[in-house]
């Protein structure tokens, strides 16, 4: 995920230049309140955690919640309209601006060059809350706002929209099939008795519908640098749009399309940005984007489909890793599913996944120093664990006994665990599942313990020693 495009010094905009964004709203066309709040993100005590968050900025925190509520309602125009948002040229270039505000407002009064991106950061840090918060305003371009100076001698940051989304007929087309896609939420976890097996209904339905988007040339063959295909930088590939019309994404469309079929679905899940660990867990390996979800045991676990869906596609045996309790069920990944510390995060706080994680680089300024105001910002104010009812997770999810995987402890994993005594390189189990009586090694003794477990004998609890998983291969 690249975080950023590029960052333009402040440009001179006419105040008259301000867009205020005009529906044309049909009775039949127009989505009520409703809609846009069950699309929306919820904390425990079902407020926006990135709404709520703003109080951070103490002082300021009423002209940061003016504004987020303000770009709600424009938002909620644009998705409604049918019109076209005209440009405006800003340094030469058009841009589709939908709102300004003051940077005075957030809590900055710019007089140079080091406070301009300061401005800028505060500003970014109020538009990624906004955006965790409500994926279904895919047509703010979260990479593409700015600071910009009026003729009046003020600084303000503007939101813009990506030309992609500019037509109105455009956005109508594509909310049509988002509707459709996500309107599915629903039907795909009815009658499912369980949190879990909700969840993973809604896992399999994304990852069945994408896969993972990289630069292509115009004869289609893929971009590369130094070797590696490059991920994709259309808009579509960063936003709910991804799985629902192109049918695919990069980490960023898996997050907030996840998110947002949960949100449907009436499921607890928390989007998060940040960054991941390289393969080797030596250093960064740079932008990333995953989820939180809350399952039966009423605490929040790791889930990232991004990870989950490029393992599937490149195939079992180069990730195959049949040692943890969620993993491999027959023709897709669980292994970044209700996970903490075993694979979500590393020991000692040094996590694979670091919400809140500073990016970019210092910028050179016209007067020859550099802002350290660019290298420091962090993505999203609110860290996983200081949102109401969450928990960063240091603890996995599994039901006991749970061999196959399908997150019921039934006779089908005594069956599957009888098949890999017999033969155990031929029979894919989930080992720490099946390692009921929490000896280690995975014997008869298991599945004795497992089957006295399964017909109720007294003191025969299935267990699964999770703090003792064998390492990952």
């Amino acid at each position: 995920m690249k975080l950023m495009k590029y960052i333009k010094k402040a440009t001179a905009l006419s105040a008259a230049a301000a867009i205020s964004v005009t529906a044309a709203i049909s009775a039949s066309a127009a989505e009520d309140a409703n809609f846009f709040n069950k699309g929306a993100q919820k904390d425990a005590n079902g407020n926006k955690p990135g709404y709520v968050d703003l109080d951070a900025y103490g002082s300021y925190s009423a002209g940061m919640k003016s504004a987020y509520n303000d770009l709600y309602t424009k938002c909620v125009d644009i998705w409604n309209s049918s019109e076209n948002i005209a440009p405006t040229t800003v340094s030469g270039d058009s841009v589709y601006i939908i709102a300004t505000y003051d940077l005075a407002d957030f809590g900055v009064n710019v007089t140079d060059y080091s406070q301009m991106y300061e401005g800028f950061a505060r500003g970014y840090q109020f538009l990624q809350n906004f955006m965790a918060d409500n994926p279904l305003f895919y047509f703010v371009d979260g990479y593409g706002a700015d600071v910009l100076r009026t003729t009046d001698g003020k600084y303000s940051f503007a939101v813009t929209v990506s030309a992609e989304y500019a037509s109105g007929s455009a956005r109508q087309e594509i909310q049509a099939k988002i509707k459709d896609f996500y309107g599915q939420a629903e039907s795909k976890v009815a009658g499912l008795d369980t949190l879990a097996k909700k969840h993973q209904a809604l896992y399999q339905y994304l990852l069945d519908n994408m896969t993972y988007a990289y630069e292509k040339n115009a004869d289609g063959s893929y971009k590369t640098q130094g070797g590696h295909k490059i991920p994709s930088d259309a808009p579509f590939a960063h936003n709910i749009v991804g799985p629902a019309v192109n049918k695919e994404g990069v980490c960023e469309s898996y997050g907030r399309s996840y998110e947002l079929l949960c949100n449907f679905a009436g499921l607890d899940c928390i989007f998060s940005l940040g960054q991941a660990l390289n393969a080797d867990n030596q250093g960064r390996a740079g932008g990333h984007a995953w989820d939180y979800i809350k399952l039966d045991d009423g605490k929040y676990y790791g889930l990232d489909a991004t990870w989950d869906d490029q393992i599937t596609e490149a195939g079992r045996e180069e990730f195959s890793d049949t040692d943890f309790a969620l993993n491999f069920q027959d023709t897709y990944s669980r292994n970044y599913f209700g996970i903490g510390t075993s694979q979500f995060f590393l020991e000692h706080g040094d996590a694979t996944h670091s919400t809140q994680t500073a990016w970019g680089e210092s910028r050179s300024l016209p007067d020859g120093t550099s802002t350290p105001y660019y290298g420091s910002i962090n993505m999203v104010l609110y860290e996983i664990d200081q949102i109401a009812g969450v928990v960063r997770p240091t603890y996995d999810y599994y039901v006991p006994g749970d061999v196959n995987c399908d997150l019921d402890f039934d006779m089908r994993d005594l069956i599957r665990l009888g098949k890999y005594t017999v033969n155990p390189s031929n029979v894919l189990i989930a080992k720490g599942a099946a390692n009921g009586d929490g000896q280690g090694a995975i014997n008869m003794a298991d599945a004795v313990y497992l089957q006295k477990s399964l017909l109720g004998y007294e003191n025969n609890e299935a267990k699964v020693d999770v703090t003792n998983y064998p390492t990952r291969k």
